[in-house]
């Protein structure tokens, strides 16, 4: 079995289940010293969100147990292993400190000029609800400059995910 921590559109569990249908709750985990950053070039152009190094600062996400030898649609789904690498964190979650496998964006595809569309965005904060993350952390989330999607259908079918 294989801890998955998600912290980005991944924390929306009909996005998750369609990709790894195994992953079953765990709890909710905090990472010490990073921050969600939306700088990983997508390829509609959009910033899809990734894990900075941030002292002081902390991201809150959901762990999820899987099959490890059934992970191929999050893989898939990641870009792995050119776009994201997976790659292992310390996470504290119900009083003990855990290390879980999760995805960070390789150097070359990101790009801090970057922003999430809008429809992205809200398939993050509706999983970071959905997860019960702590609601000062869901408000920062929803700070976030976003950007309208210029391709109408690809935002309809995004938004149309149960």
């Amino acid at each position: 079995m294989l801890e998955y921590f998600a912290y980005g559109s991944n924390l929306f569990v009909p996005r998750l289940a369609a990709r790894v249908p195994s992953a079953r709750f765990a709890g909710v985990a905090r990472l010490a010293e990073h921050r969600v950053v939306f700088h990983k070039r997508g390829a509609d152009g959009s910033g899809k969100a990734t894990l900075a190094e941030a002292p002081g600062c902390a991201v809150w996400g959901a762990v999820y147990v899987c099959e490890a030898g059934r992970i191929g649609g999050l893989r898939r789904a990641e870009g792995w292993p050119v776009q994201y690498r997976e790659t292992e964190v310390e996470v504290a979650m119900e009083g003990t400190r855990r290390r879980v496998m999760t995805y960070t964006a390789s150097k070359e595809w990101t790009d801090p000029g970057l922003r999430p569309f809008d429809w992205y965005l809200d398939l993050v904060l509706a999983g970071a609800r959905a997860s019960g993350l702590p609601p000062a952390y869901i408000a920062g989330l929803a700070a976030v400059p976003a950007v309208a999607d210029p391709d109408e259908a690809r935002a309809r079918a995004n938004r149309a995910i149960p």
